[in-house]
């Protein structure tokens, strides 16, 4: 099993939010055990959008972003994780178990990059999991990324 890579094509990227959408339709009312539980209807997905200002009037230009999480290296959410909550797969797409990971807000705060949300009704931390459930049933790529209409996401 080859390492999952996503890679983002900022310059083709125009925030149309189809990834957040697609990222909500997969998982709002979804529990895709032993990965994830269903992520709330509210709030962020798993997947951010943000907004980068560069310049400065009269020429400012706004640019927008994605900022799934980030698969790290070394990762700091496994590090402060307790009984195994977060584990990285062979594949290197790192998992925050839903069960394991009840009331461990130090996940959600150790991640540097703020990919990592808090899922009030559950109390728990919650992440992209490169849509993983998908992959293993022979899909080749996660949904943000199979709806992407300009293939900025990769």
């Amino acid at each position: 099993m080859g390492k999952k890579i996503f890679f983002i094509y900022a310059a083709k990227y125009v925030a149309c939010y189809t990834c957040h959408i697609a990222c909500k339709d997969e998982f709002v009312d979804h529990s895709w055990l032993p990965y994830s539980e269903a992520q709330p209807d509210y709030g962020p997905s798993f997947i951010s959008i943000n907004e980068v200002e560069r310049g400065q009037f009269p020429k400012v230009m706004i640019c927008y972003v994605p900022q799934p999480c980030m698969q790290c290296e070394n990762a700091q959410c496994l590090k402060v994780a307790k009984d195994g909550a977060v584990y990285k797969r062979e594949d290197g797409i790192i998992i925050i178990d839903p069960i394991k990971s009840k009331g461990q807000n130090q996940i959600l705060r150790a991640c540097p990059y703020n990919c990592i949300i808090w899922n009030e009704e559950l109390c728990i931390p919650q992440k992209c999991t490169f849509c993983v459930h998908l992959l293993e049933q022979g899909n080749k790529e996660p949904r943000c990324v199979e709806v992407c209409p300009t293939r900025a996401l990769m």
